[in-house]
């Protein structure tokens, strides 16, 4: 079965046609010759290089202290592939005119002698500048890029350092994400920019652009070609060694942290981008293995940046992740990505209000107090749906009954049994979640129907009936 990767980027102002979906993040990870070609030889669909400003300069970035990057590893399983980067700040670029005369139509040469669009990031911040004034450097920037070789140009409107970094005595100077957060201010950046160049134009999202399907539909609505999203968290994280006492890393909080915990959080902001904008998003966000790049294309997402992953693996790990969506796809029967792109959108992006609609889910009717005194103090079971388990394949390892707050489960060792109280049961489904024996030792079932509602695995259900009427919790 031959599977082919590739995706098309459709834009207002041409289409970028990528080999595959796997795109470095604006970083480090492609900042120079060196590492950009290292992009380009483990097979990404496109680069997109770290981002250049008059506050920055392409290539590693100048740390106050070394080390400067710290894996999270050793704080628990949660934590495996997330890290924090602190103490580092961006170098001035004394020469900037001549470091983008010079190095873009190298990079520019590099990647289309390998077939690979150049995607360069932009970032300006405001020294007490007015509007005007910035979104004129950032064209003048946009400009200078296009004409040496760029094939689309992201806007970093999510820059987190910043924050950290950056100041001038009591003066503080805001980070890309909080100008970007003003209306105004976005529409004249991206105004200013589309006014002087030819390109794909797209902004790249902050988890802070809050509410954020307002803020996405007010940059298409300017003109944009593409959204991007997200970046990582800025000046999130002060971890603390309890056994040594000590902060780990170096003091104070970190640049920003970044890590697989921020899958779900990216996919649910940009399920509401994706409901409102008609132009291209570029998923991003913790991505760490090739299930993690599967979802942000189940949800609709054209293609995906990947950043952190490169940051513990190294450059190959576009390979791996390459590898790993094609078997999937191979397990699957999928030979292109637009056969499954967006599949799961609807269920991801659905309101509880259009349960019934959609879905035929009556939501139980409220009634006033009674709720409550199930809650509080048990009595008749509020719930028709009721924990049910199979003797065979249940272990009796007792989880279930360590878990449940209502006392619904109760282990019997001496009878090798679980005894059930339906009197009890809230219908929660914490129980089914945590068994270490599912899908298959418990489930919660319909009493009125015998019907198994949740397995501990998949989209409960309940939710899969199309018909209008089909489920009720009343």
């Amino acid at each position: 079965m031959t599977v082919d990767l590739s995706v098309e980027i459709k834009t207002n102002r041409g289409s970028l046609v990528l080999r595959n979906p796997l795109l470095p993040g604006s970083s480090e990870v492609a900042g120079d010759e060196i590492t950009i070609r290292r992009c380009i030889e483990n097979g990404v669909g496109a680069v997109v290089t770290k981002s250049v400003g008059h506050l920055s300069s392409p290539g590693p970035a100048v740390v106050t202290s070394k080390p400067w990057a710290f894996p999270l590893d050793r704080f628990g399983r949660q934590y495996r592939g997330a890290w924090l980067m602190q103490a580092g700040y961006f170098a001035e670029e004394e020469n900037f005119d001549k470091m983008i005369e010079k190095a873009i139509p190298k990079w520019h040469k590099m990647c289309h002698d390998a077939g690979v669009p150049l995607i360069n990031s932009i970032l300006e911040l405001g020294w007490g500048m007015e509007a005007d004034d910035i979104a004129e450097m950032w064209a003048r920037i946009a400009k200078m890029l296009d004409e040496a070789g760029s094939d689309a140009i992201e806007l970093d409107a999510s820059c987190p350092a910043s924050k950290v970094v950056y100041g001038k005595g009591d003066q503080p100077i805001l980070a890309s994400e909080e100008l970007w957060a003003d209306e105004i201010f976005a529409r004249k950046i991206i105004n200013s920019v589309m006014n002087v160049t030819r390109v794909p134009i797209g902004a790249k999202m902050s988890l802070y652009h809050n509410p954020v399907a307002l803020h996405a539909k007010v940059w298409a609505d300017e003109g944009l070609s593409f959204l991007s999203g997200h970046n990582v968290l800025p000046s999130a994280g002060v971890f603390i060694d309890v056994e040594r006492e000590e902060v780990f890393g170096t003091p104070g909080e970190s640049m920003y942290s970044a890590g697989p915990t921020m899958v779900p959080l990216s996919l649910n902001r940009l399920s509401y981008v994706l409901r409102v904008v008609d132009i291209p998003v570029i998923g991003s966000a913790g991505i760490f293995k090739a299930s993690d790049v599967i979802q942000y294309l189940l949800l609709g997402c054209t293609a995906v940046q990947v950043t952190s992953a490169a940051y513990y693996k190294g450059h190959k790990v576009y390979k791996e992740l390459l590898k790993g969506l094609e078997d999937w796809m191979k397990r699957h029967g999928y030979t292109r990505i637009d056969q499954f792109r967006g599949k799961l959108l609807e269920e991801a992006s659905c309101l509880r209000s259009e349960w019934e609609e959609k879905y035929g889910y009556k939501m139980q009717p409220y009634q006033k107090g009674k709720e409550f005194k199930y809650l509080l103090t048990g009595g008749r079971s509020p719930s028709p749906v009721v924990p049910r388990f199979d003797t065979e394949k249940c272990t009796l390892c007792g989880a279930c009954d360590d878990t449940c707050l209502y006392g619904v489960i109760k282990l019997d060792k001496e009878k090798e049994t679980l005894n059930i109280d339906d009197n009890l049961c809230m219908g929660c489904g914490m129980c089914i979640g945590i068994c270490p024996n599912n899908p298959g030792a418990l489930w919660l079932q319909d009493k009125r129907t015998g019907e198994i509602v949740w397995d501990g695995v998949g989209m409960v259900k309940s939710f899969k009936k199309k018909e209008v009427g089909g489920y009720s919790l009343a």
